[in-house]
């Protein structure tokens, strides 16, 4: 079994930069996307852990593009919405015309869905604050490898979105946990993985970002991001000139779309060319 698990695409996001930069972070974001879909035609399913979209941004062509894109992946997309594009009345309408294999969980309580000798339970938000409890005793069946797929914090004393106990969790036994909401990458354990965004959008966010690919070997964590947030400090005093501080940071820079936040301290009044 081989599956792909990703989150957080905000697909469609404002960003608070001029418009021409916002709008080069909202193609690449696309271009991520469906680079992730294109790479990996051959797994046996997709699992997306919410927030894929802005709602309040997103558009009917911005709707038709995503689901061209999801039909042509070929396999099912299992999908858990979130606090940002959660379904409800006002935007319900635009998937009437979904494609087959984007499979959306309920927002009223824990389902699953079935593909092969796999179980995928989800439950999805329908409105941007989701602060329900959640049922931890169900009985899973051990002949299927079950998945997890849900959008939320855990362990967090006070939260408006999904607030997930990190026992009850693990308490529950499924083979595979795939988390959305947070960010950052992040391994809970083995098999409790938040995903994190696919794509950086702002300086909060100065990580490379991608999604998880599963096989036979377990998760393996696949960097597919083409923009790099980079925040650089320095003191001149550790340069002997303009040109080894310019290697400095060059040499710190990916081969990606950079974006530099630079601060220098000059403590030993180097003579430093501010524009270039």
């Amino acid at each position: 079994m081989k599956f792909i698990h990703l989150a957080d695409s905000h697909l469609a996001s404002e960003n608070k930069f001029s418009s021409e930069i916002s709008n080069l972070i909202r193609t690449k974001s696309w271009e991520t996307f469906e680079i992730i879909l294109e790479e990996n035609t051959n797994v046996d399913f997709a699992l997306i852990a919410g927030d894929l979209l802005e709602r309040s941004f997103f558009t009917t062509k911005d709707y038709e593009k995503l689901f061209s894109l999801i039909k042509n992946f070929g396999k099912n997309v299992y999908y858990v919405t979130g606090n940002h594009d959660y379904i409800s009345d006002d935007n319900k309408i635009f998937f009437m015309d979904k494609p087959s294999n984007l499979k959306i969980f309920n927002h009223t309580s824990l389902e699953y869905l079935e593909e092969k000798k796999s179980r995928i339970y989800g439950m999805s938000y329908d409105d941007r604050i989701f602060s329900r409890s959640f049922n931890y005793n169900i009985e899973l069946d051990p002949s299927f490898f079950n998945i997890l797929l849900v959008h939320g914090v855990v362990g967090e004393k006070k939260s408006n979105y999904l607030n997930l106990d990190l026992n009850g969790l693990k308490s529950m036994g499924f083979d595979y946990i795939a988390l959305g909401h947070i960010h950052k990458p992040i391994s809970i354990s083995e098999n409790i993985l938040y995903s994190g965004t696919t794509e950086a959008k702002d300086f909060s966010e100065n990580l490379d970002y991608g999604y998880i690919l599963y096989d036979g070997n377990g998760p393996k964590r696949k960097e597919v991001s083409q923009i790099k947030f980079n925040e650089i400090i320095v003191k001149s005093s550790n340069f002997l000139n303009e040109e080894d501080l310019f290697k400095f940071i060059s040499e710190r820079l990916k081969d990606k779309i950079n974006f530099l936040r630079l601060n220098i301290k000059n403590d030993s009044k180097l003579d430093i060319d501010k524009e270039e």
